[in-house]
């Protein structure tokens, strides 16, 4: 989608790309192959398109999901190389941001962004990479461990990409020997998403204060999962979650997932 900014042009919102280079290699639950080597092609010929075009986005966002369902740890490792060496390719000098999604996780799907050795779909592409944000103007803040981040494509705009899957009652921060996801493991302490609902909130007073407006982009959303129609977050991170969204309406101009 190419949508128009409301601070003066428009940007381009990728997202779920799923890359499957090898059929059948990645499966979990019926989820299939996903995306094709075929449709990828296509899909970048798109994207080279309207990055060509006369009047090109200002920055792009991509909110996760960069492999395919339940890949082995080899798959997972090829497919997000290929993703993010495909995108280094397109996106030129135009600012980039990403916020990671449930499938990117080197390990499982719904794993830590952070593997027991301290890997994670960013430093795996090499200590000389600009993701998860080349091309930014500015960036204010990250944690790499765990993946959320700010930082701005030009004056006046923060974009704040949140790691939402730390939120989901199903994320984990152990490795699982299985190939999908949900099993018995230790899950994600509260220590860890009150450490980024805080972050959050910081970010967000400090856009305030320096007369900026805010992007949030995230791959999880709160609400209910279209699929088993339970909530995505624990009640107690979603109330603040949506309390922070609420107190900060002033400030957020957008919500992206």
């Amino acid at each position: 989608v190419s949508a128009i900014d409301s601070i003066g042009g428009h940007f381009l919102h990728l997202s779920d790309i799923h890359l499957n280079l090898v059929p059948g290699s990645c499966r979990c639950r019926g989820a299939g192959d996903d995306t094709s080597v075929a449709l990828w092609n296509r899909v970048k010929r798109k994207i080279k398109n309207i990055l060509q075009s006369k009047y090109p986005p200002k920055f792009i966002v991509f909110t996760g999901d960069l492999p395919a369902h339940g890949c082995t740890r080899e798959a997972r490792e090829q497919n997000i190389k290929a993703v993010f060496g495909d995108l280094q390719k397109l996106i030129g000098n135009t600012p980039f941001f990403y916020a990671p999604g449930n499938n990117d996780a080197l390990s499982v799907d719904y794993a830590s962004f952070s593997d027991s050795d301290g890997n994670t779909p960013i430093n795996i592409l090499g200590k000389n990479t600009k993701f998860p944000a080349p091309n930014a103007a500015k960036v204010y803040s990250k944690h790499p461990k765990f993946g959320y981040y700010s930082a701005s494509p030009f004056k006046g705009l923060r974009i704040i990409a949140l790691n939402t899957i730390m939120l989901y009652k199903h994320y984990h921060n152990k490795e699982d020997p299985q190939n999908c996801p949900h099993k018995e493991v230790k899950y994600c302490t509260d220590d860890e998403r009150r450490a980024q609902m805080d972050w959050m909130e910081a970010e967000l007073d400090s856009a305030a204060h320096h007369s900026e407006k805010v992007y949030l982009i995230m791959h999880m959303p709160p609400g209910r999962d279209g699929h088993t129609g339970h909530n995505y977050f624990p009640c107690n991170w979603k109330d603040r979650f949506l309390k922070l969204i609420s107190d900060n309406n002033d400030v957020i101009s957008g919500i992206m997932y």
